[in-house]
């Protein structure tokens, strides 16, 4: 028998509404505004291995007290998969206009407020973030 996940995703929202390789966006229906602080690092994923990144061009990334990522795009946003500069894992807004990878094309994210999710493995210890 599976073990049952500790945090179930929200019903209204059994499936992202935007997806991005591993990066899940949730649209989060009953408030306008993100909790927590901006934050000025816009890489909402970055790979160790390769030195790619999944990076959000024209909207504010807000991380709560709980750590969870919350994406704020009010005229809408992009989100692009780039190759990081060497001894790079960060990028401030505005963010440069880095190629994008073959791996994963731009998508662009309508306005909204939106909870920014990973896939998760079940581990001894519990569930997990899925590193690739």
């Amino acid at each position: 028998m599976p073990a049952k996940r500790s945090e179930e995703l929200p019903e209204k929202h059994p499936l992202p509404t935007y997806r991005h390789g591993d990066v899940g966006l949730f649209l989060i229906r009953d408030r306008d505004e993100p909790h927590g602080k901006p934050i000025k690092n816009q890489v909402v994923a970055y790979g160790e291995v390769t030195g790619h990144a999944h990076v959000v061009l024209e909207g504010t990334v807000w991380c709560n007290e709980d750590g969870t990522l919350e994406l704020k795009a009010d005229k809408g946003c992009r989100i692009r998969h780039v190759q990081m500069p060497p001894n790079q894992k960060t990028l401030e807004a505005p963010v440069p206009e880095l190629p994008e990878t073959m791996e994963h094309a731009e998508i662009k994210v309508k306005p909204g407020l939106y909870q920014i999710k990973y896939p998760e493995t079940y581990t001894p210890a519990g569930w997990q973030r899925s590193m690739d």
